[in-house]
């Protein structure tokens, strides 16, 4: 069947037909392939033949679009390699409980399922290494991410492309938590992984419901003792002395400058020193892989994505 399509192709294109001629969909040979699955052998040809790569149809898609879209991940591999522009924007039907249409990256595509799959995960790495934007990648992603057991460095990649601190407001605790909102320190403290919790406070990557967290407040302190949590004796030594004046004001400073789209700007118009800009935009921080989170990842997912308690 595959060497069939290529044959007839090879005849067409011989005949004088245009790559770039388009359906009524505004699709040309290209996006057709991808929209239609015809996977990467008839993609590497359409390329190798000369087809624009970054071809829009009639929606405003191009071929990666429909690619993530379509969760084809070894196409978007080959699209990337054949110059695909991953910051080319498109728009799509908003999320549950949204109107209208919403603006979308191929990254935030990847990215924007319940539960980030491995694979989903390696193409978004993929996707950054290319230098995708994470503008418009979901604000919860990090907390996401640490619940979907990532090993840390699609996380640190995010939070150094842009994507900060978020508190997830929930309807009810999860796992007894004792505060709401949660943040993604709460939520490595919840699966009992000391790793991720002592990375995310040396990187002072911290919300402003962190506070608690490392002021010892008795709440937390109990509920983790009772979880004969791993990082419970860190977080007792961390806060045996009163939180530094510097790093309250971080915190602070950095929940005031918001987690929207508009942060960046809006730590570059600070006036602020370059040396603290970039530790509002975690630009600096280094690589470290992570130790895997407690197997109550998918149940915890399940308690705070999928029953909806967010607020």
């Amino acid at each position: 069947m595959e060497e069939q399509l290529l044959l007839a192709l090879e005849i067409l294109l011989k005949l004088g037909a245009n790559l770039e001629d388009v359906d009524e969909n505004g699709c040309t040979a290209l996006t057709a392939s991808v929209k239609n699955c015809l996977g990467v052998v008839v993609l590497k040809f359409l390329l190798e033949k000369g087809a624009d790569v970054n071809r829009r149809n009639k929606n405003g898609w191009t071929a990666l679009h429909i690619a993530v879209m379509t969760h084809q991940y070894n196409c978007v591999e080959t699209l990337l390699k054949y110059g695909a522009d991953v910051n080319v924007n498109c728009y799509l039907t908003a999320d549950l409980g949204q109107d209208g249409q919403e603006q979308k990256s191929a990254l935030s595509i990847v990215l924007n399922s319940w539960y980030p799959s491995e694979e989903a995960q390696r193409t978004a790495l993929m996707m950054i290494d290319h230098g995708a934007s994470a503008e418009l990648v979901r604000r919860d992603i990090i907390i996401r991410l640490i619940a979907a057991d990532n090993d840390g460095i699609l996380v640190r990649k995010l939070m150094k492309s842009g994507i900060s601190h978020i508190d997830i407001a929930i309807q009810s605790n999860v796992f007894s938590w004792p505060e709401t909102p949660v943040s993604a320190l709460a939520v490595s403290l919840i699966l009992d992984s000391l790793d991720i919790s002592r990375y995310l406070i040396e990187n002072w990557f911290l919300a402003k419901s962190d506070i608690k967290i490392l002021s010892r407040n008795k709440k937390i302190i109990d509920y983790l003792e009772l979880h004969t949590s791993k990082p419970v004796s860190y977080l007792k030594e961390l806060s045996r002395q009163p939180m530094r004046l510097e790093l309250l004001c971080f915190i602070k400073v950095s929940s005031a400058l918001g987690s929207d789209q508009g942060r960046r700007l809006r730590v570059h118009n600070s006036k602020l020193p370059a040396v603290v800009q970039n530790q509002l935009l975690f630009s600096k921080i280094e690589h470290k892989v992570l130790e895997q989170v407690s197997d109550d990842n998918l149940f915890l997912y399940s308690e705070m994505f999928l029953k909806k308690q967010l607020l």
